[in-house]
């Protein structure tokens, strides 16, 4: 009980500070933007927000491994304790699923590092702060912050918060034409709801399978999954040999079999696309409608929180098992038959 008065009241900050944080922006800054904003340049590297806030992932998860590994117990508790239960169950899943040491021992530090990247990611975008905070540019004297937004402080030119224009998105009018009003960006952006981000993980994750499967399997045998050719050589075979019957009934399974595994390649390649659009769609959905809750009502996004924090979890334990599952995929002898040697 005391455990779920804990999460209720974590819920309630969370939720109430985000709506009144939210509530400092007129409606006419709600635009959500599939693509991220630039709001540093560093060496003349622009930095989105999006990719700064991944950058305090992978600071919060070294922080977290170094809090961890510092000085480890016997008998756990606390930190150590959640982190060796969440292992620990992470790699019963993936020892169950492959039911080979070997590929176990290859699947789970890949799994693991996707579950705990992916989990932050997707639950940062919760802390409130995520879209009331941010940076306003100004690309000429005469122009305004937008209606609603506070300044407190300019931003020199030689300063790396000073986006030049041609790095970024100008606000545009409906002519075309440059607007009076400054452009504001917010500062902090979940990782999860960057297009890029999915895109890469899920090219990460589909070539590493590709990978293991080749590696696993030999080429060939990983190649004759996709590539089935052995009916269409038995046809052609039996037609050099005048077995007319024979030679049609091997073309035409074996012509059956080349465009399923044609269609497999074809199902492997649109699994980038899948993996992408789930978590981006998720992330990216979850933030526009708390956003649009709490300009409503301040306490409406409360049940929508926990439904977040939900989809949050849920998103990066599907990402990691659905890598699982295509990696045991992968690595199966094609027609259930055993690897050759």
């Amino acid at each position: 009980m005391r455990r779920w008065l804990i999460v209720l009241a974590v819920l309630v900050v969370l939720c109430g500070g985000s709506a009144l944080l939210t509530q400092l922006l007129p409606w006419a800054l709600i635009r959500p933007s599939v693509v991220p904003e630039p709001v540093l340049v560093i060496a003349g590297f622009p930095v989105s927000n999006s990719l700064l806030i991944t950058f305090v992932v992978d600071i919060l998860l070294l922080l977290l491994v170094f809090g961890v590994a510092r000085n480890p117990q016997l008998l756990p508790g606390g930190l150590q304790n959640t982190v060796e239960l969440l292992v620990g169950a992470i790699y019963d899943l993936v020892q169950q699923t492959t039911g080979d040491a070997k590929l176990t021992s290859w699947f789970f530090p890949f799994v693991m590092t996707i579950f705990i990247f992916v989990l932050p990611a997707n639950l940062l975008g919760l802390v409130p702060g995520f879209g009331p905070f941010g940076i306003v540019h100004f690309d000429r004297p005469d122009q305004v912050p937008p209606k609603g937004v506070v300044t407190f402080a300019d931003v020199p030119q030689n300063s790396i918060f000073h986006v030049p224009p041609e790095l970024r998105a100008t606000a545009k009018s409906e002519e075309g034409e440059t607007t009076t009003e400054a452009e504001f960006v917010p500062f902090f952006r979940a990782p999860s709801s960057d297009l890029n981000m999915t895109l890469s993980l899920a090219l990460i994750s589909v070539i590493t399978t590709q990978v293991y499967g080749v590696l696993h399997l030999g080429a060939l045998n990983y190649v004759s999954k996709y590539i089935v050719l052995g009916k269409l050589r038995q046809g052609a075979g039996s037609l050099v040999k005048g077995n007319i019957r024979g030679a049609l009934s091997g073309l035409g399974f074996g012509l059956m079999d080349f465009i399923i595994g044609i269609i497999e390649l074809i199902s492997e390649a649109s699994k980038i696309v899948s993996f992408t659009f789930r978590l981006f769609g998720n992330i990216f959905a979850g933030e526009v409608v708390l956003l649009v809750m709490a300009f409503l009502f301040p306490l409406l996004p409360l049940p929508f929180y926990g439904l977040e924090l939900m989809v949050g979890v849920i998103q990066a334990f599907v990402f990691a098992v659905l890598t699982l599952a295509f990696m045991k995929q992968a690595t199966t002898a094609p027609h259930g038959g055993e690897q050759q040697h």
